[in-house]
């Protein structure tokens, strides 16, 4: 049997984690804010915390 992964537009895969860019505005970062992504399995609500840095990541558990 031969698998083969496509690569995505949208996620990017490292080990057996999907990473995904996500735009926020510099409020977004300083007051914190809930953002809409989209996951294989449909659509997640991912929130930011407040005093959020650029580059951080925030990671989703169990999905």
């Amino acid at each position: 049997m031969k698998i083969n992964i496509q690569t995505s537009p949208i996620y990017e895969r490292r080990s057996d984690n999907l990473y995904i860019k996500v735009p926020v505005t510099i409020f977004d970062l300083v007051l914190g804010a809930e953002k809409q992504i989209t996951h294989p399995e449909g659509k997640l609500k991912v929130k930011i915390p407040k005093a959020t840095q650029v580059g951080d990541m925030v990671k989703i558990s169990g999905k």
